[in-house]
């Protein structure tokens, strides 16, 4: 901020003090020759700038001039920006979440696939043993006939042969 006095008899001797209310708890006090005040780094919300000259002797004159001054937060302190990040936040959760599922659903599908893929091999499993039990059981009385069946004919082809070379 730049400043000056109505006093130009002496301008060069006026010194000047100001105070940003809310930020200073005293007067500061400057040369004559500095009309400019600075500030940094100061936090967001509302201030007021007050600034009176006094001569040299000192003694300020009048009530000075008073200048409020409001310093706003910078865009990414914004309720906006807060709100924006809370929905990006909720955005990212809901993507998460459904990752997450969409992981246990392809977890599940496959648990369920091998579940059947186990199935279906016990199932093969038990027709072959049913079919080796079917086979075995019609294999054995049949093995149980032939035997007599092959006697019966070894004994009537060598019968056949002795009526025939009789």
């Amino acid at each position: 901020m730049d400043f000056a006095s109505l006093n130009f008899r002496h301008a060069d001797k006026n010194r000047y003090e100001y105070m940003l209310e809310g930020f200073n708890k005293e007067w500061m006090l400057t040369d004559g020759k500095t009309r400019r005040i600075s500030y940094t780094n100061i936090s967001p919300g509302s201030y007021t700038l007050h600034v009176r000259s006094s001569p040299e002797d000192g003694n300020p004159t009048g009530g000075g001039i008073s200048l409020p001054i409001r310093i706003l937060s910078p865009w990414w302190a914004t309720g906006w920006a807060y709100t924006g990040y809370m929905l990006v936040l909720i955005v990212a959760l809901y993507l998460g979440r459904m990752a997450i599922i969409r992981r246990a659903h392809r977890r599940f599908a496959l648990q369920n696939e091998r579940k059947e893929a186990q199935r279906l091999h016990e199932m093969d499993m038990m027709k072959i043993r049913l079919l080796t039990n079917v086979s075995h059981e019609l294999r054995t009385p049949v093995s149980l006939i032939l035997s007599p069946l092959k006697i019966l004919s070894a004994a009537r082809q060598t019968k056949a042969s002795a009526s025939s070379s009789s």
